[in-house]
């Protein structure tokens, strides 16, 4: 996935998808034979939108459809939201610009966390009505965990404004050569666990003062895991504010920054010299076969947890509240084929996902198909602990929140930063997003 880096270039790039867009925008609607004075509309074009790369399974899919289907037909439209961190915290107060920019559209495909926020600004409509009536989809056939549902990602105000295809869980990737040569013969279970792991891998092999092993790397944005595994919610809905200074807010950006005093200089596992790496699905289709290695649970904290989506929230769809009533219903169509079970499959080994719909993971195809990727299996089974991160607008501003928490304890290399510096980190920033929450009127 591809990253733009100054703003004239995502200008030059959506002002350039625009302008193709736009000539796509006049193929969109229906096409209309006259026969005695009547007209008959028997096809109907649409657009699909997608802000993440789909790749060639994907458009062979689609031209599958298009082949077998006389009444509907979809194109593809590729509008980069992959940005840069900066541009995300410079346009939080609007909607995720691929649902504005690059002409008409009547399906998004993209991340959950921006749903709500397309939804408060009149942009796409709810898919209660099309999910209830449907034969393909059911409801119940979602997964449901201990802490809720994968619907849950696309549900704000009581509605079902996005319909997820992907929410993979977060596992524990953990390379058991470095926990031989350290002496560890089990994968930890908890956080306490991770941390004395990481501290006894992390070594010093040559003598030169520094590290050349290290013991444990995330992603910035998995911050969040150690906050809800110490049963801090993401948001208290009732009181519409956050609890990041609490105590308990304290000691998972003190959990955070201890392990950071053991992760390396940068992000790669597979090079072999860090013993545990947090992590999804993804990362056990070869990227790290030349390593023995296993999967571990996300470590348990305070309660066991983990999420329906990564840091981005889950991808799904979306239908747009521009397009016809026609549009919208062939709209429909074309999502239930594509969460159909066989497209799963035709799809898979290049999207690299888990199926969040039983009937598909109940199934004996799949079973057959965890024989073949036995590492998934730990992230099959994390989805009984997930949760679904908060559908609402305000979620966008509180990763900003949580990014600004720990800049200061990155700038510090997690060293030195007292439970007193770090209590003095949350209130301020926790006031940031109170003061959102507080005019929120979910």
């Amino acid at each position: 996935m591809g990253m733009v880096g100054e703003r004239e270039g995502v200008q030059s790039r959506r002002a350039f998808l625009s302008t193709a867009a736009a000539s796509v925008a006049g193929l969109v609607g229906s096409s209309c034979a006259r026969s005695g004075g009547l007209v008959s509309c028997r096809h109907t074009s649409i657009s699909l939108r997608h802000e993440v790369p789909l790749g060639k399974s994907v458009q062979q899919v689609v031209e599958r459809f298009n082949a077998a289907n006389d009444d509907i037909s979809v194109s593809l439209q590729f509008l980069n939201g992959d940005l840069e961190w900066d541009y995300e915290v410079k346009h939080l107060e609007e909607v995720p610009f691929w649902y504005t920019e690059g002409g008409q559209a009547d399906i998004y495909y993209g991340r959950s966390t921006g749903w709500a926020h397309a939804a408060d600004a009149g942009l796409v409509v709810p898919l209660d009505d099309y999910l209830d009536s449907s034969t393909t989809l059911q409801r119940e056939d979602f997964h449901r965990s201990r802490y809720g549902k994968a619907l849950d990602t696309g549900t704000y105000r009581g509605k079902l404004w996005g319909i997820p295809l992907i929410a993979d869980t977060y596992g524990l990737f953990c390379n058991t050569d470095l926990f031989h040569s350290a002496g560890l013969e089990r994968l930890p279970a908890t956080w306490d666990e991770t941390l004395s792991s990481a501290q006894r891998i992390k070594r010093d092999t040559n003598g030169d003062g520094k590290s050349e092993v290290f013991g444990y790397q995330q992603c910035a944005f998995q911050y969040a895991l150690q906050v809800i595994s110490m049963g801090v919610p993401f948001i208290d809905f009732k009181n519409k504010c956050v609890l990041l200074d609490s105590d308990l807010g304290v000691e998972s950006l003190d959990l955070y920054r201890r392990l950071l005093t053991t992760a390396p200089p940068h992000g790669e596992f597979e090079r072999g010299d860090t013993g545990m790496k947090m992590s999804t699905p993804d990362g056990t289709y070869g990227m790290y076969r030349h390593l023995n290695y296993e999967v571990a649970p996300v470590p348990t904290g305070r309660i066991h947890i983990n999420t329906y989506g990564h840091s981005d929230g889950a991808y799904g769809f979306c239908i747009s509240a521009k397009s016809d009533k026609r549009r919208q219903d062939a709209a429909w169509k074309v999502i239930e084929y594509l969460m159909s079970e066989n497209v799963y499959y035709d799809t898979v080994e290049e999207i690299q996902h888990l199926p969040v719909r039983y009937s598909i993971r109940t199934g004996e195809r799949f079973v057959a198909y965890l024989e073949k990727h036995p590492h998934l299996r730990t992230f099959v089974e994390e989805y009984e602990w997930a949760m679904a991160r908060p559908c609402v607008p305000e979620y966008r501003y509180l990763e900003s929140v949580l990014s600004r928490v720990i800049s200061p304890v990155h700038a510090d290399g997690g060293l030195s930063l007292t439970k007193d510096r770090l209590r003095e980190i949350l209130k301020r920033e926790s006031a940031r997003i109170n003061e959102r929450l507080a005019k929120a009127t979910w």
